[in-house]
């Protein structure tokens, strides 16, 4: 179905715009996810201590907002920048990639202001469609099922998950994280995605097997301005090939990425 979008930054905002922006997020949030009240979600998506949030907002033909995008880049946090998102589009609206530019965009903009430093995508995918969407856009993904994740990059990891205040999910993976966001899925929807054959939602799988109750697979993926052209790339010809019937089937881009 056909959106319009527009682009919003908290910041910018006084509390009372911010106020009803958070309430509006979080109407659309609670037909997606479930597990979070309303404090926290306003506290990661809305007010966020990043030096810069914006988030993309999804409205359908009657102005009426059908999903959400809020990008936060957090500067000269330990041993790196930063990038995190939280999104959700309503089922109907979901598929065409809707946030895939406006990210990149960002963190084109991003890498040139500040070409010497390290840019890294810290997420906690709670759902497979997420980590799978990662793995088809992104050169390396860490932990990712083609190759080990360095030991530099899980050491990263580790402070990063420290300095954010990520809880591990208690005695799982060591990669888990206790997010608590849930999507909202039928039995159908997780049964197809449990029977689906790609390798990186198997490795998901494996890796995060109770995603249904809110747990994360700590990810980390280099931003680079090679890493970010090589993504422009791969989803134009996604892009492409879905509108000419050759898309393949089963996938749907991330609907949850904490």
């Amino acid at each position: 179905m056909k959106t319009h979008s527009i682009v919003v930054v908290p910041q910018q905002l006084p509390l009372a715009g911010r106020d009803r922006l958070a309430h509006a997020l979080y109407a659309v949030h609670r037909q997606i996810f479930a597990g979070v009240d309303f404090a926290t979600f306003t506290r990661h998506v809305v007010d966020s201590p990043a030096g810069h949030t914006a988030i993309l907002l999804h409205l359908d033909a009657g102005e009426a907002l059908v999903g959400y995008c809020a990008l936060h880049l957090f500067t000269a946090e330990p041993r790196a920048d930063v990038v995190r998102l939280e999104a959700g589009l309503l089922r109907d609206y979901r598929g065409a990639g809707r946030n895939v530019l406006f990210v990149l965009r960002r963190l084109i903009w991003h890498r040139l202001r500040h070409p010497r430093s390290t840019l890294w995508f810290l997420s906690t995918p709670v759902h497979p469609a997420s980590y799978l969407a990662m793995v088809r856009l992104a050169g390396a993904v860490w932990p990712g099922h083609e190759r080990p994740t360095p030991a530099a990059v899980a050491a990263l990891g580790e402070t990063l998950r420290r300095h954010f205040g990520l809880r591990p999910v208690p005695a799982g993976d060591a990669g888990l994280i206790d997010v608590g966001w849930i999507t909202r899925e039928s039995g159908d929807e997780s049964a197809r995605w449990r029977a689906n054959p790609h390798p990186a939602v198997r490795f998901f799988l494996r890796r995060n097997p109770d995603y249904g109750a809110g747990h994360g697979l700590l990810t980390l993926i280099p931003v680079t301005l090679a890493a970010v052209a090589r993504a422009v790339w791969r989803f134009s010809r996604r892009r492409r090939a879905r509108r000419g019937g050759g898309a393949e089937q089963g996938f749907t881009p991330p609907d949850a990425d904490r």
